[in-house]
């Protein structure tokens, strides 16, 4: 998602990604990409995994493996 240089610039009607987002490093430039893709009047529809009524949210981008992820 930080570099599809396949898709011209403003060639995209609608692109959805279903929890992908939270596994993209540098999700700032996952943004300008879609951005870029994305024609005018596009639509873009992204989840991601939610978790409700945390009083921490927990993040570590070490955590690359599954293994590690455990």
């Amino acid at each position: 998602m930080t570099d599809m240089q396949v898709l011209k610039d403003n060639s995209v009607d609608c692109l959805i990604a279903c929890d992908v987002l939270e596994h993209i490093p540098d999700h700032k430039k996952a943004m300008e990409e879609i951005n870029r893709v994305l024609r005018t009047n596009g639509v873009c529809i992204l989840s991601v995994p939610q978790k409700d009524n945390l009083e921490i949210t927990e993040e570590d981008i070490t955590l690359i493996t599954p293994e590690l992820r455990k």
